[in-house]
């Protein structure tokens, strides 16, 4: 009689070691990271806000970024985001305004941003994702920045309108 003995469990093969040689230096010169935005950004949380920022925009013919809530793509989601997109460039074709939807550290939003066409997504995630999300960005003739700092958040404003015109105007708001 042949005794049993007991099978030997085989040896996982070696994880692989993710190596990443220049992903710093290429996220830093493709985001925001270690630059001074040129335009005044204001976080925006409805489309009363994205109305009222365009407005004053085009009043004191000044560019603005209008960025989402930090993480509003867990919120809103991006095909919500999209359609404020298209609504202001029908009704604000002369504004000069970027719209920003924050995606966190969530790259799968990230992409989800970029195939319903938004062309800026802010990612706070780590680099080796960041990386793989800016070839991706750029196949979309997008970019992925950085959260920016902001000038102004509407969310307690009672008169957004009046907000952003303080602000535009160079006066605190």
């Amino acid at each position: 009689m042949k005794s049993k003995q007991p099978a030997r469990a085989k040896a996982a093969p070696p994880r692989p070691r993710i190596v990443v040689s220049n992903t710093s230096q290429r996220v830093a010169t493709t985001t925001w990271r270690g630059e001074t935005p040129r335009r005044t950004v204001i976080v925006v949380h409805s489309w009363k806000h994205v109305s009222a920022a365009l407005q004053a925009a085009k009043e004191a013919k000044a560019p603005v970024t209008l960025l989402s809530p930090a993480g509003a793509s867990y919120t809103h989601g991006a095909a919500f985001w999209a359609a404020i997109v298209k609504r202001a460039r029908d009704l604000f074709p002369t504004a000069d305004a970027d719209i920003v939807l924050d995606c966190d550290g969530a790259p799968g939003h990230a992409m989800a941003a970029f195939r319903v066409g938004l062309k800026t997504v802010a990612f706070a995630g780590n680099a080796v994702a960041a990386t793989r999300l800016m070839d991706i960005a750029q196949r979309h003739d997008a970019k992925l920045v950085d959260r920016p700092p902001t000038h102004l958040d509407l969310i307690h404003s009672r008169d957004p309108l009046a907000a952003c015109q303080a602000l535009l105007a160079g006066r605190e708001g």
